[in-house]
């Protein structure tokens, strides 16, 4: 009998548990359906009250429409009013911003103008069908009537107001200015296009007992959930029938979740009652498998090459595995301190600080480094929710072999950057995907403002930039063009960029040797002064092969005459005479050559510099000269200074006999020369200055830009005599002075010659000495 009890009770247990979840659920669901009920009930008066004091508004808004327009027409008469109607009526219809109000003019009931164009089916209707007389005498004495809707537009309910016009003074009927519009546009602009979702009537009772209905929904409506409410509107009363839908608060699918939901608790309660060992049974496996997971952890833990220990919140050490047990070089105790263990080994007493400070602070979840003796670890801590509390999980890895890497490549890096730094050609390196990982700042500078070089861009991408702003984008295109990169290098002979159309650049690439390539190194390298001096060469070599071959050519003609000719002695010496010029021209041309040759290469004792009178060496130029100065007038100016110059005798008298002899040669004989020396010091620097001015033929602007050019010569007739090196030679030995030279002249004007050399310090000029013969 117990045991057929024993086994009846899960049973009850089930049943009891069905009925009693039924009913509550249909308790629930009644009470709910009746709060929603009375819900409604509230929100239906609110809904209607909102929709009776929009439409009155509405109205009343009309009504005030074709009254307004009706004070218009008394002050303008009905021909001015009916010309400005459709522009009165634009007037009003903005003012009452309701732009879907029709307004219609209709003298004689019979509607002639319409406003807007929506109106134009008005046209023509006669309005005064269906108004009753009795209206019209109502709307003279109290306003605008109302009519009944009428349909403009098939479908579309329209409401009308009239207002009837007499003739001004008069009480003659002129016609009717009607006001309308549709009754959606009316709900529109009241905001309760959303009442669809309601069974609505707008009904009128007249004074006559008639109804009419203005506007009505065919929705089906519930009558337990509707009201009427009657609005403040002239010409009759108005009535607001409003009703919701039919709504059924007790629902099949409520009943069928209420029995569904009964029925799970029911079996619910029934598998908890019947089946309890089953439950302590699986709970026993559950605990044997996480006890397994347990040891198989542990173990794991054991094998990993960290030293692990974990710890609680108070700084007690809970397990900690056998790597961590060597680091501490002793078996570690469960509730030992972890900062006491720390303190016996970590050198850096800043470290154990900090360790401190962060148990002390609960800020775990780090990463910081230690050092153990010589050993440096990484320090890693984590924390961890458990049923036992809140655990702190301590990590040490050996970093010890990664630091050192890591110190070696900082100190490689460092080295090459420092090398990238000093080396002053443009230098750009890109990894294996070809993005700039590092370039030094000549390479920077060269394509400032042409390539965007930030860190990450791609080899690619400068590569079309370095295309798109070359000057001769033909030259590089058949190297970008590879596309798998090649070991060593890549060398492109010369290019020129268009920002910098006067300098000329090699690029040569260079790849990884290895068959894994790293990378790549971009090497630009300036080579416009090298350009520059094979193109001076080139021409130098042509130009002095030209001024040689014309004294050469007299030369050898004459010599070939007097060979195979003879003449008497009178031709024969000019002859000779012409002979021994042309060879004293070459010999001055070779003269010249030489030494702006060893000027030139600062070499072989070029220089000898020493402490001069700057005065006393252009009295000796003037005493070499004084043949040549004979005819002609020299206003020679010094002034009264100390001239000691360090610099080179010989070239400085050079340049002075250069400069006087141009003046001579290039100014006619009845004009003076003038020659003035004096002292003058430039951005800070004592020095003297040396001017010298004739008034002979001058030089034009594009003379001046070639003066300094070797074999150029203002005077192409060949009348005066000169190799054309002379102001080359001048320009030279002022430049290995530190010293500047400026020329002033115009054509048919003269010519001014200004020199300045600096005083110079013994001491100074002793290393500048040096530093030319050593070069």
């Amino acid at each position: 009998m117990v045991a057929d009890l024993t086994r009846l009770y899960p049973r009850l247990i089930a049943f009891a548990t069905f009925i009693v979840a039924v009913l509550t659920g249909l308790y629930l669901m009644i009470g709910r359906a009746d709060e929603a009920r009375f819900s409604k009930q509230e929100q239906l008066h609110q809904t209607a009250y909102l929709f009776a004091t929009a439409f009155e508004r509405e109205v009343h808004v009309m009504r005030s429409i074709p009254q307004i327009l009706h004070a218009q027409f008394q002050l303008l008469g009905p021909e001015k009013f009916t010309t400005a109607f459709p522009s009165l009526a634009l007037d009003v219809q903005h003012s009452f911003q309701r732009t879907g109000v029709i307004i219609a003019l209709a003298p004689a009931g019979e509607v002639s103008h319409a406003y807007p164009g929506a109106g134009e089916p008005l046209l023509g209707v006669d309005l005064m069908q269906g108004l009753e007389r009795d209206s019209i005498l109502r709307a003279m004495s109290d306003g605008p009537v109302v009519s009944k809707s009428w349909s403009l537009i098939p479908g579309e309910q329209m409401l009308l107001i009239h207002y009837p016009v007499f003739h001004p003074g008069e009480h003659t009927f002129w016609g009717l200015i009607t006001a309308m519009a549709p009754m959606n546009a009316i709900l529109r602009q009241s905001n309760l296009m959303q009442l669809s979702q309601y069974s609505i009537a707008l009904n009128r009772t007249l004074t006559n007992g008639s109804e009419q209905t203005f506007f009505s929904t065919t929705m089906p409506a519930d009558e337990a959930l509707s009201l009427n409410h009657y609005m403040d509107l002239p010409d009759g009363d108005w009535q607001l029938q409003i009703s919701t839908a039919p709504v059924d608060y007790i629902k099949p699918v409520w009943l069928s979740w209420i029995v569904f939901s009964a029925g799970l608790l029911a079996l619910t309660a029934y598998r908890l009652s019947i089946q309890p060992q089953k439950l302590r049974a699986e709970v026993a496996a559950r605990t044997s498998e996480l006890a397994s997971h347990d040891k198989f952890l542990n173990e794991l833990i054991s094998s990993l090459p960290v030293g692990i220990v974990v710890t609680d919140t108070f700084d007690a050490i809970r397990y900690s595995n056998p790597v961590f047990n060597r680091l501490m070089s002793r078996s570690v105790e469960e509730g030992e301190s972890l900062v006491s263990l720390l303190e016996d080994v970590v050198d850096n007493a800043n470290m154990r600080q900090f360790l401190v400070s962060r148990i002390s602070l609960d800020e775990v979840n780090f990463d910081v480094m230690v050092q153990v003796g010589e050993q440096e670890f990484s320090l890693t801590c984590s924390h961890i929710d458990t049923v036992q509390g809140n655990l702190l999980v301590w990590v040490f890895r050996d970093i010890t072999e990664i630091s050192r890497i890591n110190r070696t490549l900082r100190s490689v890096s460092a080295t090459r950057a420092e090398m990238l730094r000093l080396i002053p050609d443009p230098m750009a390196f890109f990894n294996k995907k070809g993005e700039l990982m590092e370039s030094n700042p000549g390479f920077q500078a060269l394509f400032a403002g042409l390539v965007d070089v930030e860190a990450g861009f791609s080899c690619e991408s400068f590569e079309k930039q370095l295309l798109a702003n070359s000057a001769e984008p033909d030259r590089l295109k058949p190297v970008f063009d590879l596309t798998q990169p090649q070991q060593g290098q890549l060398h492109v002979d010369a290019f020129i960029l268009t920002a910098h159309p006067q300098r000329v650049f090699e690029r040569t690439v260079c790849f990884d040797n290895s068959s894994n390539t790293v990378g790549s190194i971009m090497y630009f390298r300036d080579v416009t002064d090298a350009h520059e001096v094979d193109r001076m060469k080139t021409e130098f070599l042509s130009t002095a092969a030209h001024e040689l071959r014309t004294p050469l050519a007299n030369i050898f003609g004459y010599t070939e005459l007097l060979i195979k000719a003879h003449f008497d002695a009178r031709r024969q010496e000019e002859m000779l005479g012409v002979i021994y010029s042309q060879t004293r021209r070459l010999s001055n041309i070779i003269d010249d050559l030489l030494d702006l040759a060893r000027i030139e290469s600062r070499a072989g004792g070029a220089f000898k510099f020493d402490h001069y009178d700057l005065s006393q060496l252009i009295d000796n130029v003037l005493k070499e000269m004084e043949l040549e100065l004979r005819s002609r007038h020299l206003d020679y100016v010094i002034t009264n200074d100390n001239f000691s110059l360090y610099c080179d005798a010989d070239k400085i008298e050079q340049v002075v006999e250069n400069l006087l002899s141009n003046a001579i040669k290039y100014s006619p004989q009845a004009t003076p020369i003038s020659l003035f020396v004096g002292v003058e010091a430039r951005e800070d620097e004592p020095g003297f200055i040396l001017r010298l001015e004739d008034q002979g033929m001058g030089m034009s602007e594009e003379d001046l830009e070639h003066v300094f050019d070797r074999f150029y010569r203002a005077d192409t007739s060949g009348q005066i005599p000169g190799t054309g090196l002379g102001m080359a030679i001048v320009r030279e030995i002022i430049q290995h002075h530190d010293g500047q030279i400026s020329i002033d002249s115009e054509p048919d004007a003269g010519t001014t010659v200004t020199v300045w050399l600096p005083r110079r310090q013994l001491e100074k000029n002793k290393q500048l000495e040096i530093s030319y013969q050593t070069n």
